[in-house]
């Protein structure tokens, strides 16, 4: 099975050639103006501030002249708004929570200690043994031991009874561990104010002090977040500069406040400001030119999604880019620069992932001066991940193709740096950054890739993919409650793709489109041919009417279906547009015979008309698989017939006017389901004994 992207590289010389028209129409000649534009002001604004007046002021050096600001510019003071907020933080108040479960401890605790009490007190033995057992209970406490001794069961279980009371007051209210002795001394002070005498008070603040336990317990992580929440809160600390104001007087020694407002002036020059320059040039010359390449590609990119597919771009750019800006100090081996192909290479071909990849190579390398070793080995991983990952046929190969990439970088990267006498720790230690990079880089592309394939509506290798499992749960449902409908559609798909590829359509996204087209006849399953084997013809007793209204609402009930489980839209157009406008037949037919004057319109289905290569191939297929089961004795010819016929048909009456589909290319699709049709039922020969070949 050949997928999205190989069908893309197929067609990329092709579409050059054929399409190069559409470079000068009128919106994508104001498209690209319009980038220039944007980029350019961009470009500006960037570049203005490295050119400032000032040079080389660092902290800790005196200034030779007075410093004046030729502008009013405001700017956040990160270190004062950091100040402010840490301040803040510290006066947020600790976060405590409810442990429920210690008032049952505690409750516990204390009904078995009374338990063992009064169990002794209740035993036959001699006073000796008790108070043995007892000393073990108190700790050996001879005063309460004593006390016990005297005391009656009845009286032991009111004693039981009051702490219950006691504690539970105590805790209902809460109790912190920083506050534990205060809440024992409120609840001494209770028992000091109760009826009982002094022994049995001592006792009870005894067993108060015993068991008590702290229920408010201290939440670390719900404290740091309502501190975080409330400097989130916090305002940023913004300094103004009024123009003509005197920032730095002659004389003044530099410290980091003047620096700051330096930078936000423009008047402190980098040493790399140059190399930012570049980069600024690259990042627009790159921005236009993706502009350019997706629009040569019009399988990929059309007037419609030309914005969203540049915005795919963009977005890939600056968060690799920015990415690769705040770890690039950790190591080389670590920048994320596969993770831009990766991403890249689910939006558009190989060509032009390669070359964007290289580009972007560049972009990061040349300001932080990547040696050219670092840069061919790293570019050689790329280029070798992405033939692997070509031919995709599950999420595993995203995988293994990382594997692969990391694999190569990992040793390249030992080999280059043992050669250039690193140390070996060194060069391991890089060797594993460099797998890590490719590994890594691999699952976030895929979760990346996700989100924007989510975002922007987009179907890409990975979605198709995950809709093509037979496990998905609506095509498991469509199994469960249409098994007719789901031989129907596999066989469809098993067609479609096929011819698809025959005329070098998008043959994965033509067999996804075929295995969701019909789901629509999950809702009323037995109204249709292929789910009665066991059942009579429903529509034996129904009007042609409500026989058609059942057959043609399959079509909504789809969509809806299909927009219940967020299936993309490009897949939901095979589920609208499968039957076009063309006419129930037989319904019509039926209910002509009652009423002559009857209009075919009335019975048509609702649209659209299919708009591409990829549904009008579904249209057909759909049509020529269902009626195929109607031929008693199955040939070449009568196969040929029927496909000619259907095909026809659907020609005359309009059906493929927008798909763009041309006539060489229904004649490939018309031998393509022929082939298939016979090769499905192709005829057994037979055995004098009578038996068939099973072959």
């Amino acid at each position: 099975m050949k997928n999205l992207r190989t069908y893309k590289d197929r067609l990329f010389i092709t579409n050059f050639k054929t399409k190069s028209h559409k470079f000068f129409t009128r919106k994508s000649f104001f498209v690209l103006i319009l980038y220039i534009l944007i980029f350019a002001t961009a470009f500006s604004f960037a570049f203005y501030d490295f050119f400032p007046r000032v040079t080389n002021l660092q902290v800790g050096s005196i200034s030779q002249e007075n410093i004046i600001a030729k502008r009013t510019v405001s700017f956040v003071d990160t270190n004062k708004t950091n100040e402010l907020r840490e301040k803040i933080a510290e006066s947020v108040s600790p976060v405590y929570r409810f442990d429920t479960k210690k008032q049952q401890v505690v409750s516990n605790n204390i009904d078995k200690f009374f338990s063992d009490l009064i169990n002794v007190v209740s035993l036959n033995a001699k006073e000796d043994e008790k108070k043995s057992m007892l000393d073990n209970i108190l700790g050996n406490n001879s005063q309460y031991t004593t006390l016990i001794l005297k005391e009656n069961v009845e009286n032991l279980n009111k004693l039981k009874t009051y702490i219950y009371d006691s504690t539970y007051k105590l805790m209902i209210t809460g109790v912190r561990s920083d506050e534990l002795s205060q809440a024992i001394k409120i609840g001494s002070d209770d028992i000091k104010n109760s009826n009982f005498n002094d022994q049995e008070k001592s006792f009870l603040i005894y067993v108060l002090e015993k068991f008590l336990q702290p229920n408010l317990i201290y939440d670390s992580a719900a404290t740091e977040n309502a501190k975080e929440e409330i400097m989130k809160s916090v305002p940023s600390v913004k300094i103004t500069i009024q123009e003509g104001s005197i920032v730095v007087n002659k004389g003044d020694k530099i410290t980091q406040d003047n620096i700051e407002i330096l930078q936000a002036l423009g008047l402190v020059r980098s040493r790399d400001a140059w190399k930012s320059i570049l980069n600024i040039i690259f990042l627009i010359f790159i921005s236009i030119g993706v502009s350019y390449l997706s629009i040569i590609k019009s399988k990929v990119v059309n007037d419609k999604n030309l914005i969203k597919k540049t915005a795919e771009f963009l977005i890939t750019f600056a968060i690799t880019y920015l990415l690769a800006s705040s770890i690039k100090g950790i190591s080389y081996y670590i920048i994320p620069i596969p993770l831009f192909a990766m991403i890249l290479f689910e939006f558009t071909d190989f060509p032009t992932t390669l070359i964007l990849s290289i580009a972007f190579l560049l972009i990061v390398s040349i300001p932080i001066n990547m040696s050219p070793i670092l840069i061919l080995t790293l570019l050689l991983s790329i280029v070798i991940y992405l033939i692997a990952l070509r031919k995709t046929s599950r999420i595993s190969t995203f995988i293994y193709a990382g594997i692969i990439g990391g694999g190569i970088f990992s040793i390249a990267t030992l080999l280059s740096n043992l050669s250039a006498k690193e140390a070996l720790s060194s060069s391991l230690l890089n060797s594993i950054f460099s797998f890590t990079n490719f590994f890594i880089s691999t699952i976030i592309a895929i979760g990346f890739v996700y989100i924007l394939e989510h975002v922007f509506n987009e179907v890409t290798d990975i979605r198709l993919l995950e809709l093509s499992d037979t496990k998905n749960p609506l095509l498991k449902e469509l199994l469960l409650k249409a098994s007719g409908t789901y031989q129907h559609s596999m066989m469809v798909a098993n067609m479609a793709s096929n011819a698809a590829e025959a005329i070098g359509a998008n043959e994965l996204l033509t067999k996804v489109g075929a295995y969701y087209h019909d789901i629509g006849k999950m809702i009323h399953p037995y109204y249709f041919t292929e789910n009665q084997q066991m059942i009579p013809n429903i529509h034996n007793n129904l009007s042609p009417n409500l026989s058609k209204t059942v057959i043609i609402n399959h079509i909504k009930d789809g969509v809806q279906l299909a927009r219940q489980y967020k299936l993309p839209d490009e897949i939901i157009k095979f589920v609208a547009t499968h039957h076009g406008r063309t006419v129930v037949s037989y319904f019509y037919h039926k209910a002509k015979e009652h009423d002559p004057n009857l209009s075919k319109e009335d019975f048509r289905y609702p649209g659209p008309l299919p708009e591409s290569k990829e549904t009008a191939i579904l249209m057909l297929a759909d049509a020529i698989e269902a009626a195929s089961h109607s031929i008693e004795e199955m040939d070449y010819g009568k196969i040929e017939d029927l496909a000619n016929s259907i095909i026809q048909d659907r020609v005359t009456d309009g059906q493929l006017d927008q798909s763009e589909i041309t006539f060489s290319e229904l004649k490939i699709i018309k031998e393509s389901f022929v082939k298939n049709l016979i090769s499905l039922y192709h005829k057994r020969e037979k055995y004098p004994d009578g038996k068939e070949n099973k072959g």
